[in-house]
């Protein structure tokens, strides 16, 4: 039996006043034939985490991305994180999302 371990995923907040929040993603598949699944939207600019139960031993894939809208906005070029086992239980590299923070 699998065990369930949290991931902590964690960036560094944007600068762009026009932001409101994050989109959390879970990436499914290579890139050339990739899927995202929405997870979640993290209200507020400040905020730099997201809690995630992955099972150990699967491999998990998320983009962060800044958004101006809580719904239907503006994003910014992803932050990806990858896990190759779901044992992980912080974010391997902290980043940024865009070279300046802005919602693209």
């Amino acid at each position: 039996m699998a065990n369930n371990r949290l991931i902590v995923i964690t960036w560094t907040p944007v600068t762009d006043t026009n932001a409101v929040g994050y989109n959390i993603y879970l990436v499914n598949g290579a890139p050339e034939a990739s899927t995202k699944v929405f997870l979640a939207f993290v209200n507020g600019v400040t905020s730099s985490a997201y809690n995630y139960t992955a099972v150990e031993g699967q491999q998990y894939q998320f983009e962060v991305r800044a958004t101006d809208a809580q719904t239907n906005g503006n994003e910014s070029a992803p932050l990806e994180i990858f896990y190759p086992d779901g044992r992980t239980i912080s974010t391997p590299i902290t980043g940024s999302l865009t070279p300046d923070g802005n919602p693209m």
